[in-house]
């Protein structure tokens, strides 16, 4: 039996691979990291227990347990959380935790108490689908910021008389969805009067938020940010927390985090490190995402999909939608797509949109789309729409993917 699953899991691993090499990634929510064979190098490192506290100057009555070998590790770990403190422009940083939905779960058991109230982004419009159930499980009481259904982004006016009105304890703002990058700072300023913490999750914009092609949350007056580093930016299997300030929330927040979460992961955690150490690449990488974006989006709206157009005088994503009136309908194109390795999400689309697909450049940009290539890849998502799965089609994506990927431009 072990051998079958082990020859079987083999096959699929190489299958997988060969799919891999030959598909484009036109989802918004993957990325290829900067340094795809960081982890060989250190696979040594696979399983060690690493924590970013500095034991040797702890007093040993609080020490609860420690792992030895691992000095050079935990100070390694130190640094590189400082390294990231100043990327985020925060005074503090924790990459302790493993993904984005981890440090939701994390930091409100760190810093919330049952029946504590949270004034969170629906998934109406474009929240996390998992947060709202996350808070309720924790025991929050939560209440959902109005939205402009229209204008597709928050309704700052009545968020505000919320915030007047009830007694808020944490505002959240979660856009695992959006075709904008929204400017929070009138909502927060409101909030910070009331004394309400503002905590805010970077994960689908944070390689133009470390390069400064996006305003900060720091800087709109959020006192946290969390998010995950696979999604937008190219890093690993990881996630942050940082603050703006090394305050009492802060320091209950850490002490909270190396009880909810012992292991520090060092392989992901040095792999962290080493893509901030290619910030040149970095930051066009963050230009060049949104760049794409905005073209493709003009292009495939002039070849006559049905895209749901960014509002005019917005900063836009890298996000792209495309509308079906029909789940079944949408269903079976995304099949189409996947069938000639253009690889999408299919989507219930926020502010009662309907059933979609989403599209974006994050990275597609590393597997070597750029502008000229634009109008090839809009036809061929043309002809799938229209036409549908052909041999001919899959032939001819194959062709462009192949181009695309072996094109030398120094990145």
């Amino acid at each position: 039996m072990n051998a079958y699953v082990n020859s079987y899991v083999g096959r699929s691993l190489q299958k997988q691979k060969e799919v891999f090499n030959n598909s484009l990634i036109l989802n918004p929510t993957e990325n290829i990291p900067l340094t795809p064979g960081f982890m060989g190098k250190y696979e040594f490192m696979s399983g060690m227990y690493v924590t970013d506290i500095d034991r040797d100057n702890l007093d040993k009555s609080d020490l609860k347990v420690a792992f030895a070998g691992r000095g050079r590790a935990s100070h390694d770990n130190r640094i590189i959380n400082e390294q990231w403190s100043q990327a985020l422009k925060a005074s503090a940083c924790s990459l302790r935790l493993l993904s984005g939905l981890h440090a939701h779960i994390a930091v409100f058991m760190s810093l919330g108490a049952i029946g504590e109230t949270v004034l969170l982004l629906p998934e109406h419009a474009g929240g996390h689908f998992s947060t709202h159930r996350i808070l309720d499980r924790l025991g929050f009481k939560i209440i959902d910021i109005p939205t402009d259904d229209t204008l597709m982004k928050v309704d700052t006016e009545k968020t505000k008389a919320i915030l007047k009105t009830e007694s808020i304890d944490y505002l959240f703002i979660d856009r695992s969805e959006g075709l904008v990058y929204e400017d929070f700072t009138e909502i927060v300023t409101t909030a910070k009067k009331r004394k309400v913490s503002c905590i805010y999750d970077a994960s689908q914009y944070l390689s133009q938020i470390i390069t400064g092609y996006y305003k900060s949350p720091f800087d709109m007056g959020f006192d946290i940010i969390l998010g995950s580093l696979h999604k937008n930016f190219p890093g690993p299997q990881k996630a942050f927390v940082a603050s703006k300030h090394r305050d009492e929330n802060w320091e209950r927040l850490s002490h909270e985090l190396s009880i909810y979460v012992s292991n520090s992961h060092p392989l992901s955690i040095y792999q962290a490190g080493n893509t901030l150490e290619c910030m040149e690449r970095l930051s066009w990488y963050a230009e060049e995402m949104i760049k794409l974006k905005v073209k493709l989006e003009g292009s495939l709206e002039k070849s006559g999909l049905p895209i749901i157009n960014s509002p005019q005088g917005s900063v836009p994503s890298h996000h792209i939608w495309l509308r079906q009136n029909c789940a079944n309908n949408c269903y079976s194109f995304f099949k189409v797509l996947e069938k000639i390795r253009i690889h999408v999400n299919f989507r219930q689309l926020p502010y009662n949109l309907g059933p979609g697909l989403r599209l974006g450049t994050s990275a597609a940009v590393q597997q070597g789309l750029r502008l000229d290539s634009i109008d090839a890849l809009s036809d061929i998502i043309k002809r799938a729409y229209q036409d549908g799965f052909s041999l001919k089609l899959k032939q001819k994506t194959r062709l462009f993917i192949n181009e695309i990927k072996f094109r030398n431009d120094g990145f």
